[in-house]
């Protein structure tokens, strides 16, 4: 009996293991083609940047209600610990800290006297003196009041954060067509990875350019051209890039307020007094398009899905149009490697 009771349970532990092994397994598949498995793996691999985003979109909305509540949990504590309401504490913290001067002080502090702007399903902006305007100012100096009174309860009560931001993807495209200035052996590495024919690339072009300069003795600054087709201006930068002119081509093309066609190519590159016949063979020449192409499809099998995007040292930055988190970022990169 003692026997046979053992077997029961060795042969129920095996079912158990092998049925974990295999949900394991199974967890991670999200198709078959003949009986092979598709990974989860294998389609985040596809999709890094979005899925990035996406993961920082979602820690972002955690982050923002996780504060919110803690504030209200604090709020609540210290409330209960004086034997009064939620509210009749914020009223006691705003009769001792609201009065005339120190409103004024608040929007000197914060540039308000020339206008005061509130999102109302688009931004609207009100005089610092009308009636809205100071109600505005209120409620503004109240949150400013609060948020200040919040962090010293921080620094009493014991806070700890365990929400993590999501890891960086390492996305490597050394192989790919890009072009570097600024100090070559450096091992820190900036990339912009960005469009000829994207808006947002030519108004974020001055900002990534000022970037360069402050500190183009300590970083490997790239550039990569990705769009959803080999666009004219793609084109004509890796013509003019084989006569060493890339980086004056590159300054002007983004410099033109609207796309260029084959016309205004042509007139940026006598221009720059290039070798025109030589210009013009490269252009039409099929294997330039076909790099051109064959770097696209390279980008996107990486994840790379949009522009302008700042890869450095192999790691993607989430908000490419915040240069607090770029310069954060690379600052961080160029302490490791002095």
């Amino acid at each position: 009996m003692k026997t046979f009771l053992h077997r029961i349970i060795h042969f129920s532990l095996l079912l158990i293991i092998c049925f974990s092994c295999k949900q394991s397994k199974t967890d991670n598949t999200v198709a078959y083609i003949n009986n092979v498995p598709i990974t989860y793996n294998e389609i985040d691999n596809t999709i890094k940047q979005e899925l990035f985003d996406a993961l920082n979109n979602i820690y972002l909305t955690r982050k923002i209600a996780l504060d919110d509540y803690i504030k209200e949990q604090l709020l609540q504590i210290e409330a209960k610990k004086r034997g009064i309401s939620t509210d009749s504490l914020l009223n006691s913290l705003y009769s001792n800290k609201i009065d005339e001067i120190s409103l004024k002080n608040y929007a000197k502090t914060n540039n308000l006297e020339k206008g005061i702007s509130i999102f109302e399903r688009v931004i609207k902006t009100y005089a610092y003196d009308s009636e809205e305007g100071q109600k505005i100012l209120l409620e503004k100096f109240k949150h400013f009041i609060v948020d200040n009174y919040i962090d010293s309860l921080k620094s009493v009560y014991k806070i700890k954060i365990l929400l993590k931001a999501p890891e960086k993807p390492n996305i490597k495209i050394d192989d790919s067509m890009v072009h570097f200035k600024g100090n070559l052996k450096s091992k820190v590495t900036f990339l912009v990875i960005t469009d000829y024919e994207c808006d947002m690339c030519r108004e974020y072009k001055f900002a990534f350019d000022t970037i360069f300069e402050r500190y183009k003795s300590d970083i490997r600054f790239g550039f990569v051209n990705y769009s959803s087709y080999v666009t004219p201006s793609a084109l004509a930068s890796e013509c003019a890039n084989n006569q060493e002119k890339f980086w004056i081509f590159n300054d002007l093309a983004f410099s033109s307020k609207k796309i260029l066609d084959t016309t205004d190519i042509f007139k940026i590159a006598q221009s720059m007094n290039l070798n025109i016949k030589k210009f013009r063979k490269d252009y039409f020449d099929e294997s330039t398009a076909k790099k051109l192409d064959e770097n696209i499809m390279k980008l996107r099998a990486l994840g790379i899905y949009g522009t302008p995007t700042v890869i450095i040292n192999d790691q993607i930055i989430f908000n490419s149009s915040s240069m607090k988190d770029i310069i954060g970022a690379l600052e961080e990169e160029i302490r490791k490697h002095k």
